[in-house]
């Protein structure tokens, strides 16, 4: 395929435009996935809060779950995010 490409004339190391657009959408994508995960897992936490030391100790082991959950994909989603993000402005391309 780059053989294709080079022999065409195409340098594959110039994203186009539809590569720059895909880019876009899932850094969009990813960026409302961070807003919200980061939300959700700031209301889990101020709800362990309100349960307090004394709750019931089922009801406290699912919001730790449930909090240890979100901090998993939170991390993930800024991870893949990372790898997403440009290393300037010209580049699209995903980081090796």
């Amino acid at each position: 395929m780059q053989e294709q490409q080079k022999s065409s004339g195409i340098d594959p190391s110039i994203p186009t435009d539809k590569q720059q657009e895909r880019f876009a959408f899932h850094r969009a994508r990813l960026e409302r996935n961070i807003e919200t995960l980061s939300q959700r897992l700031a209301d889990k936490r101020a709800k362990l809060g309100e349960l307090g030391e004394d709750a019931n100790p089922r009801i406290r082991g699912v919001y730790l779950e449930n909090v240890a959950s979100l901090e998993r994909g939170l991390r993930l989603n800024q991870g893949r995010l990372e790898f997403l993000r440009p290393a300037n402005d010209t580049d699209v391309a995903y980081r090796t």
